[in-house]
């Protein structure tokens, strides 16, 4: 960063990119307070992730609430039965927040909402030509989908 006329300048385009460009969180995803670090998660997964944060991650994942509860392995009739408010269960809710972790991780690394829709739906060779999404069914999957976020963000995928 240069300081121009008592301003700074931020050299380099995506370091500027990145700083005008607001983070998306976890509060945003699944509206909740807090940090969004271990504890708050662990909190949440007990009060349980409300129906209508099934609303927002389905809308960020671009997949019907149907095709979420296949995800979540629940019925889609349990989902509907719900009101907007009525929290979930504790393992519900954990997948729901993993799944909104892969969602912040994933707008990070890929820059836009669309970018990340678009990858989720794609089969990929590294994946046995499954699409990321598919994984996000169990936690071991949705901890794999962040280390590869990771490492296409460094380059290595």
């Amino acid at each position: 960063m240069a300081k121009i006329h008592g301003t700074y300048i931020v050299e380099e385009v995506a370091v500027a990119y990145k700083a005008l460009k607001p983070p998306i969180d976890l509060q945003l995803i699944l509206g909740d307070g807090g940090d969004g670090g271990a504890l708050d998660k662990i909190r949440l997964s007990r009060t349980g992730v409300t129906r209508q944060s099934l609303d927002v991650v389905a809308s960020f994942l671009g997949v019907s609430l149907e095709r979420l509860s296949h995800l979540l392995h629940i019925s889609y009739r349990t989902i509907l039965r719900k009101k907007k408010g009525e929290h979930m269960g504790v393992h519900i809710s954990e997948q729901v927040i993993a799944m909104a972790e892969v969602i912040e991780r994933g707008i990070e690394v890929m820059e836009t909402e669309a970018d990340l829709k678009a990858w989720l739906h794609t089969e990929l060779p590294g994946l046995d030509h499954q699409m990321p999404i598919s994984y996000l069914d169990t936690s071991f999957g949705a901890t794999m989908i962040l280390k590869i976020l990771g490492r296409i963000e460094h380059g290595v995928y």
